[in-house]
């Protein structure tokens, strides 16, 4: 039972709204799942701007979405930089960011977090270093 987290006595793990936003970024499998979920973000406001009239920016971000997938620090920081960008000027203009606007900046800029600790950790693992980040 405390395995699983079922006892009321388990030890509270951290909370998976944080784990989802703000991923430990200690080893290659937290990395691939905070760029899978970058990937998500990307696909959904890719259809979701390009249903909603923006073709370009919608082909921009689906294009973007596999290259962040496949660990692009580039692609990362574009698709991020676009987005949030696009949510800060909106901002200013008075209008305020959705849920999904809010959830989909949270996981594009794990994303960029994935796609820089992951290149670190391949480095250190050529230079023969252990590839645990403290």
């Amino acid at each position: 039972m405390q395995q699983l987290g079922l006892s009321p006595n388990a030890p509270k793990t951290e909370s998976r709204i944080r784990e989802l936003f703000w991923p430990d970024m200690s080893n290659d499998v937290s990395c691939d799942t905070a760029a899978q979920n970058g990937m998500y973000a990307c696909i959904v406001i890719g259809v979701l701007s390009a249903a909603f009239g923006a073709i370009l920016d919608g082909l921009i971000l689906l294009g973007l979405a596999f290259a962040v997938r496949k660990m692009s620090r580039v692609a990362s920081l574009v698709a991020a930089v676009l987005y949030v960008g696009a949510q800060v000027h909106g901002l200013i203009v008075g209008r305020l960011p959705g849920v999904i606007a809010v959830i989909a900046c949270g996981l594009l800029i794990s994303a960029v977090r994935a796609s820089f600790a992951y290149h670190r950790f391949r480095k250190q693992s050529v230079a023969g270093e252990p590839s645990q980040a403290g």
